[in-house]
């Protein structure tokens, strides 16, 4: 499963800025979502091919004022839009499958079918939040994965608690189904480390 989410900066195309806060105001929000240029490349850009998204229920996200409740003001006047998405999607029939393990292999393959669910819950603005000149979104999702492996494929085991760095040793088993790849990797970190990725 993929999930994709963020400032993808999707604008409503065609009608004027009036046009878009009249529905807003009256609450014809699917008027705006023919025009939506996130609806409409789903159809066209094969980047977005499979590509789900829950329904946009809520008001258009951006431009705010910040600050305030009250849509771009500026002289720019931006017209509102749903910039901030969640998107999700499967892995598509006949992709690529690990093959380092034949039973994982297996398992895999039989996801293919559609096995794996993904349950969108809720998808949500929250609209309260006035630091910036976007509404954050969000959403709570339950994911179904069939298949399972009921012995772990690796298995660490540590001697005795770590007092000072020269304790610091662990060893570690194998399944020996596991078939090893250049791929793979096993890191130990303190509690509390944290990863600045830049």
């Amino acid at each position: 499963v993929v999930f994709w989410f963020g400032d993808l900066n999707f604008r409503i195309e065609d009608y004027d800025i009036h046009v878009v806060k009249c529905a807003i105001e009256s609450s014809k929000l699917p008027l705006l979502w023919e025009r939506d240029q996130l609806n409409m490349a789903k159809n066209t850009e094969a980047i977005l091919e499979g590509f789900m998204e829950g329904p946009l229920k809520f008001p258009p996200t951006y431009k705010f004022d910040v600050g305030t409740h009250t849509y771009d003001t500026s002289a720019k006047k931006r017209k509102p839009a749903w910039t901030d998405r969640i998107l999700w999607r499967l892995r598509r029939t006949g992709s690529p499958v690990p093959t380092h393990n034949a039973s994982l292999q297996r398992g895999l393959t039989s996801w293919l079918g559609g096995a794996t669910k993904v349950i969108q819950h809720k998808y949500q603005s929250h609209m309260g939040f006035t630091i910036s000149d976007h509404k954050p979104v969000s959403s709570l999702f339950s994911l179904h994965f069939p298949f399972r492996v009921d012995l772990p494929l690796v298995e660490l085991q540590v001697n005795k608690e770590w007092c000072k760095a020269s304790d610091a040793t662990v060893r570690f088993t194998v399944a020996s189904t596991y078939q090893r790849s250049s791929w793979d990797w096993v890191a130990i970190y303190k509690v509390g480390h944290k990863v600045i990725l830049k």
